[in-house]
């Protein structure tokens, strides 16, 4: 960006190639299978796992590329280019542990991809001349391979949206395909470690679906595939510190905003979209997913809630459920845990049991109880959090809605409306989840996907046992 009058206009590029031109007698360019059918081999060489410096830099933890990137500028300047072949970042893949929505579509992707070469067996990628039906199972699976939303560097990448679900769209069309060979119409329900974490997950797999459940992960849903449609409701992005947030908040201290006039590389330019971006700098301390059990301090407000800056009076997000799995006209899969919630200095074990079901083609339904186990008459502040992936943004800030029995939500972009029935009134926030990243036109606001709380007051007496319930499914605008 902005470098077109740097290359063309002040003559950067036409005096690099006249240097070119000018020392051709001894400059020779050639093509690598020029220089191999010339040459004889040198030897062997082990290509070590490495790219380029900024990218070692972005796959490192918030604290630890701010530290390599102190260290880089504490280096004198005639030194840096030769500290450089030894001092270096972390390890692609650890992209893949640092974002678990990289590592969720990352996985996917193998999965898939076990799948489409079972279902094509050999008439896949290793014939000759791969079948018409293989091949367009191949070119789904290969398209949902497209680096791009793997990671995130100062392009977007993983951030953007768009990215993310047009992968989840191949993949979804190539595993469909290849469900319809290898198992017809079934609905599938499989215990299985698909996030290659070493604890299982509960994968639900239906013709029209896909539900998948991390029991050890707060019982949560992390994935809802609409395999038709070849969309993932599920595709939120988690808000996270990143280290050039300080960049953007050192730029705001000393020039307000300002920019600098002289020319700067894509790793260094600082621009900002929209003013007031370091105000949302807001950070998630679990992984935005739905199913989520939340236990309110009751001083807690929307706006506390929407900035992740609240009091978790219960043990059940980020810890493990039990979770059993019972056959019936659709599967049932009911999560359980009993845990702590403390009210001031009182407190009472508390079991939390929510089984989920597919209700019909599109959708699913939850019924939740929660009893107090053991401890005296306590008044609990239960919520249930929601997150979905909508294709464009609706609403900017927090909103409350009182006493609903259903939240309705079009969305024109995916020409579907999703809507969450009560069994009873119920409160509810929404607001929507959005991060500042960092991309090629500056630092940006990026709509993640809306976050639904339904809230409720529960006044339990020893041993009494609370129940809800509510459906949530999607239909044809």
């Amino acid at each position: 960006p902005d470098t077109h009058k740097h290359v063309y206009e002040e003559g950067w590029l036409e005096k690099f190639l006249t240097v070119l031109e000018s020392n051709k007698d001894w400059i020779v360019t050639s093509r690598i299978s020029d220089y191999l059918t010339t040459h004889a081999p040198h030897g062997r060489v082990y290509l070590p796992t490495a790219s380029y410096s900024e990218m070692g830099e972005w796959t490192l933890p918030p604290g630890a590329q701010e530290a390599l990137i102190d260290l880089e500028k504490h280096l004198p300047a005639d030194e840096q280019a030769a500290a450089k072949r030894f001092v270096h970042g972390g390890f692609w893949r650890n992209f893949l542990t640092k974002y678990e929505e990289s590592n969720n579509v990352h996985k996917k992707m193998l999965r898939v991809s076990e799948k489409v070469h079972r279902a094509v067996g050999d008439g896949g990628a290793a014939a000759q001349k791969p079948s018409a039906k293989a091949q367009k199972l191949l070119d789904a699976l290969w398209a949902g391979q497209c680096n791009c939303a793997y990671w995130h560097g100062v392009f977007g990448g993983l951030y953007l949206p768009h990215l993310r679900q047009a992968l989840y769209r191949e993949l979804l069309s190539a595993e469909m395909q290849a469900d319809k060979i290898l198992s017809g119409d079934k609905i599938r329900v499989t215990q299985d470690d698909f996030d290659k974490d070493g604890r299982p997950e509960i994968l639900l797999e239906a013709p029209e679906q896909n539900l998948y459940i991390a029991p050890q992960n707060g019982g949560s849903l992390f994935e809802w595939d609409l395999r038709k449609e070849g969309i993932n409701l599920q595709n939120v992005l988690t808000r996270r510190q990143e280290g050039y947030h300080k960049q953007l908040l050192d730029h705001v201290a000393h020039h307000g905003g300002t920019e600098t006039g002289h020319v700067k590389t894509i790793h260094d330019l600082v621009r900002v979209k929209e003013p007031g971006l370091e105000k949302r700098l807001f950070t998630d301390w679990y992984r935005r997913t739905s199913l989520l059990d939340h236990f309110l301090h009751p001083n807690t407000k929307i706006d506390d809630f929407y900035r992740c800056q609240y009091g978790e009076q219960g043990d059940f997000i980020k810890t493990g459920y039990q979770a059993d799995v019972v056959e019936d006209k659709y599967p049932q899969i009911r999560l359980t845990r009993l845990g702590a919630v403390w009210t001031q200095d009182q407190k009472n074990m508390v079991s939390v049991e929510k089984t989920l079901s597919p209700t019909e083609a599109k959708g699913w339904q939850v019924v939740y109880r929660i009893q107090n186990v053991h401890g005296p008459a306590c008044l609990l502040w239960f919520g249930c959090e929601m997150n979905f992936a909508f294709s464009s943004q609706d609403k900017q800030d927090p909103i409350e809605h009182l006493h609903q029995t259903q939240w309705l939500r079009p969305d024109h972009g995916y020409g579907l409306v999703m809507k969450v029935q009560f069994d009873l009134p119920t409160d509810l926030w929404e607001f929507p989840l959005e991060t500042v990243s960092l991309s090629e036109e500056g630092f940006e606001r990026t709509y993640q996907g809306t976050v639904l709380l339904a809230h409720a007051k529960v006044s339990l007496q020893p041993g009494q046992v609370w129940v809800r319930s509510w459906r949530v499914g999607v239909q044809p605008e």
